[in-house]
């Protein structure tokens, strides 16, 4: 692929140079996935920015070729322009507010564009708490704003108060994403997509992970110049393998992978990806192997995960490990419901409070039975609670519970609105019909999967057994009768 690829990168980098625009990089990508031989992704990119105007006479002068490679043009400021005022909305509140980024301003501001449905992105948005919460000789020094390009606030406000990321200071862009003013003003037609600015200027603007921001903002902190370059991470040196040396290491991991699905069966082994990548940066070429370990262990199978991984690394050279673990939570079967003092059988279904000490427990009987008043009065117990059926057996493996989800206060009136705005139900495709995604009434969340909701009709399905369409759909993803549902009847989060 080299020659061809060569000639190619050359002949597009001298088109767009030609008409006026700085080219970055050109890269051939080809990627393999451990667990699938035959999945394999290919693609050719190239990155420059430039003025807009440039660009309607220079595609007229590209091949059939050159029109298929992905391009990757930020129009947007560049390094050393006055940033912007960006008007966003309080993601709070949905309130206008225009950000200003003052010559005289001496703060340090990172500017990270985001959204709750973009995977890549919560990586750098945990991170970007991370660093905040390192770093506390920030306050005033440095501000970390993150625009949320979802359709609703609410979805924002969500996120941000599950993870807790209470320290990154968050704004919406409004219903239009990526065609909101804010995200127009930086040309943002990927995410995530960061932005230092200093002074008023811009420093710099692309992927988080081309750069260490922390050590960046601690710099600027300190006076110092922001250095244009990539940092170590994006290019590093890397030996290189031939196709053949590639394929006999990943026969090798495939083993490795074989026998621990043998030995855990009811664990998902890390997704190890190999990239091979050639590229042509200001007339230099490079060409390397890179290795990502991929997944996620609960913090329980940690020595496994990590058994696992060691096996996995001595194969790969230069590898990156993308492994983390996830702290649970661990509840117990009441054994009397502390509202009518009856005794549980083995197959009656319970009620846990997620929250209570003492631990309160009632049963399916006083769940549903019908009360006078208003608001919390007519429920059972005013907060949120843990729905245990019979078939519930992964009681220390909830991923969701106190540690992500903030206790809700008992309401003295019925909300105007009972719609859970910003959630969708898993079952919304089901041929038998009866659902149209919304959520509204009672919300039930599954506490083992990462975003897994049914609507109150939907789940007296999944609770008499589940359709058809319904058990395909939970297999893809995840969902296990023996899973615990949280019953949210008011949402606040």
């Amino acid at each position: 692929m080299s020659d061809e690829a060569r000639q190619l990168g050359e002949g597009l980098v001298r088109k767009f140079e030609e008409h006026g625009f700085n080219v970055q990089s050109f890269s051939y990508i080809r990627e393999n996935y451990l667990s699938n031989k035959d999945r394999k992704s290919e693609y050719s990119s190239l990155s420059a920015f430039g003025k807009k105007d440039k660009l309607t006479e220079l595609q007229a002068t590209l091949t059939e070729k050159e029109q298929e490679i992905e391009l990757d043009i930020d129009f947007g400021p560049q390094v050393g322009d006055q940033c912007p005022d960006l008007p966003v909305k309080i993601a709070s509140s949905g309130e206008d507010k225009t950000l200003v980024f003052a010559e005289d301003d001496p703060k340090a501001y990172l500017i990270d564009f985001w959204a709750t449905w973009c995977g890549p992105c919560q990586g750098p948005m945990a991170h970007n708490q991370e660093m905040l919460e390192h770093n506390p000789n920030w306050e005033g020094k440095a501000e970390i704003v993150c625009i949320s390009l979802d359709d609703s606030n609410e979805a924002v406000n969500k996120r941000i108060e599950e993870r807790k990321w209470n320290k990154v200071t968050s704004y919406w862009a409004g219903e239009q994403g990526f065609g909101a003013e804010a995200p127009q003003k930086f040309n943002v037609n990927g995410i995530p997509k960061c932005v230092l600015v200093k002074g008023g200027k811009v420093l710099w603007a692309g992927h988080p992970s081309e750069r260490k921001l922390e050590e960046d903002i601690n710099g600027l902190i300190e006076g110092k110049d922001l250095v244009q370059k990539v940092q170590p991470g994006a290019g590093e040196a890397a030996p290189i393998i031939t196709q053949e040396e590639h394929n006999q290491m990943f026969e090798r991991a495939h083993a490795k992978l074989e026998e621990f699905k043998q030995a855990h069966p009811a664990l998902k082994a890390p997704e190890v990806i190999s990239v091979y990548e050639w590229s042509l940066k200001k007339g230099v070429v490079g060409e390397k192997y890179s290795f990502y370990i991929c997944g996620a262990f609960l913090s329980k199978y940690k020595d496994i995960g990590e058994s696992f991984i060691t096996s996995i690394t001595e194969i790969f050279p230069n590898h990156i490990n993308r492994i983390r673990y996830e702290e649970t939570n661990a509840i117990e079967r009441g054994t009397q419901c502390s509202l009518c003092n009856k005794n549980f059988g083995t197959d009656d279904v319970q009620y846990h409070c997620l929250f209570c000490d003492p631990k309160h427990y009632h049963c399916e009987e006083c769940h549903n039975l019908p009360r006078e008043g208003n608001g919390s009065a007519k429920l059972a117990h005013p907060h949120y609670v843990y729905r245990i059926s019979k078939e519930a057996d992964h009681l220390d493996e909830l991923r969701f519970g106190p540690n992500r989800i903030p206790k809700n206060e008992p309401l003295a009136e019925d909300p105007a609105d009972r719609t859970h705005r910003g959630v969708g139900c898993d079952n919304k495709n089901d041929p038998e019909g009866g659902c149209d995604g919304s959520v509204v009434g009672i919300r039930y969340k599954c506490a083992h999967c990462p975003d897994y909701d049914y609507c109150q009709n939907c789940m007296a399905k999944w609770a008499a057994g589940g359709t058809e369409s319904m058990i395909n759909t939970a297999r893809n993803m995840g969902h296990l009768m023996s899973h615990v549902f949280i019953v949210i009847d008011f949402s606040v989060y």
